[in-house]
């Protein structure tokens, strides 16, 4: 039984979250990331798959949250989501041009908060406490109970 865990970046900049749709799945806006390959530093995965999906390498901040979906056979395994501190480089970047932009329908700067099919859901409240921290805030548990 394969278990996937995911690394997940939450990158701010000018008010905005980098987000992305991905090509394999709803049509629904998401953080920037994916799995965790077997025997991979969950640090390292964050880094290779935003290398993977916007060419700009992170500076990985504090882990934020853990996060769980539920869903109807149970919850899914946690996702980490970290906060990424070079949030200008990746506004500046090109990011249609890195080597896996294929695998995503959609990847631009937007204001979480105004958009409706945004996932996780629970996650733009959280944000609207940790941003007045600067981001040096505890690690929480998220739960999705839609």
């Amino acid at each position: 039984m394969t278990m996937n865990f995911s690394a997940r970046a939450i990158i701010p900049y000018k008010n905005q979250y980098l987000v992305v749709r991905n090509s394999t799945s709803d049509n629904f806006w998401c953080l920037p990331g994916g799995k965790i390959e077997s025997g991979e530093l969950v640090s390292k995965a964050i880094e290779r798959e935003l290398v993977e999906e916007t060419g700009v390498k992170p500076v990985i901040g504090v882990l934020l949250f853990i996060h769980q979906f539920k869903t109807a056979s149970g919850y899914t395994l946690p996702s980490f989501l970290f906060h990424i501190k070079n949030g200008q480089d990746y506004y500046e970047a090109e990011l249609e041009r890195a080597t896996h932009a294929h695998e995503l329908a959609e990847i631009t700067f937007k204001d979480i908060y105004t958009l409706d099919d945004f996932r996780p859901y629970v996650l733009p409240e959280k944000l609207k406490i940790i941003e007045k921290r600067d981001y040096s805030g505890p690690t929480e548990m998220l739960i999705d109970e839609r």
